[in-house]
């Protein structure tokens, strides 16, 4: 038994690639264009990785709001990618945002771990 889903995983780990490729056959990364003309000034619906729920603001003055269950004020930049967030007694972390085929946008960290679900309010 042991043996058999040890197999199973390293099944698992090498098909792991081909499926995530396949996805991101249909991610269409957006640009840092985008992100401003589409996002920056908007209120978006974000659900994160953890299926809590919160509204998102990235400001045109460069700060971020994140309202839901916490409440957390900071900073934002443009990056090459995407965006990168500071907050109070944190790191700063960045982002980069994909928009799927059906229209809606994920994002990831800059280590491709997913974050949010997120669109406009």
């Amino acid at each position: 038994m042991i043996r058999n889903s040890g197999i199973a995983a390293l099944i698992g780990l090498a098909l792991a690639p081909l499926v995530a490729t396949a996805q991101q056959q249909n991610w269409k990364p957006v640009t840092v264009e985008e992100m401003k003309r589409e996002i920056v000034g908007r209120t978006m619906a974000a659900t994160f990785a953890n299926r809590s729920e919160a509204t998102f603001l990235l400001g045109t003055d460069g700060k971020v709001a994140v309202r839901g269950s916490a409440t957390l004020d900071g900073t934002w930049r443009a990056s090459d990618k995407g965006y990168c967030t500071t907050y109070p007694n944190r790191g700063e972390a960045c982002f980069e945002i994909i928009r799927l085929a059906d229209g809606t946008m994920e994002v990831y960290t800059d280590k491709g771990q997913f974050q949010a679900k997120m669109r406009p309010q």
